[in-house]
């Protein structure tokens, strides 16, 4: 993300936004990985939210920024999906997909609706990296195992190959969306 816009101030605050990480004021955009719920949706594909819902609450993304996300991805040739992303504490796999892609979920993350929660303006842009097509072992939810459990290994493999790349994809669509809004967001 510092690489794709300079300009921008980034806070990193990963897997489930910490209760302490300290976020500035203003529009805040989330940037990076999801899990895919939609069998139609492959790895790869953008996911620009129109909303984010955590626990029972539901959260309207920026409709300014959402749809300049939108365009960029299109314009840099990648599928896109706009529809809700959820919010869970971990990794959703296997069978628990199903029930949040049949409420019209496309996508979950870790991060996006605690930033909502706590009253930021936000929008963001996800790009999957697990589907039903391509299914991460639920092994993954504890990683350090995961990795010394040599039924994991091919996933491994493939996450080293596509979890950098499909980031990089995430920051490319942000840097793109950043030439036609003159705003500069916190992310």
């Amino acid at each position: 993300m510092r690489r794709a816009a300079p300009s921008l101030r980034v806070v990193r605050a990963g897997v489930r936004l910490g209760r302490d990480v300290a976020l500035p004021g203003g529009l805040l955009l989330s940037v990076g990985l999801a899990g895919g719920l939609r069998p139609d949706a492959a790895p790869g594909t953008v996911v620009v939210p129109t909303e984010v819902a955590l626990d029972d609450a539901r959260y309207r993304c920026d409709e300014r920024w959402s749809g300049a996300l939108e365009a960029a991805a299109k314009r840099l040739g990648l599928a896109v999906l706009r529809a809700p992303l959820i919010t869970t504490e971990r990794m959703v796999t296997g069978a628990a997909r199903k029930p949040l892609a049949a409420q019209g979920y496309a996508a979950v993350d870790t991060e996006t609706g605690y930033l909502a929660a706590r009253g930021a303006a936000v929008a963001a842009v996800r790009v999957l990296l697990d589907t039903p097509q391509r299914e991460l072992s639920p092994r993954w939810l504890h990683p350090a195992s995961a990795l010394l459990d040599p039924r994991t290994w091919g996933d491994a493999i493939w996450l080293v190959r596509n979890a950098p790349r499909y980031a990089r994809r995430a920051a490319e669509v942000l840097a793109s969306a950043l030439a036609d809004l003159d705003v500069d967001p916190q992310v």
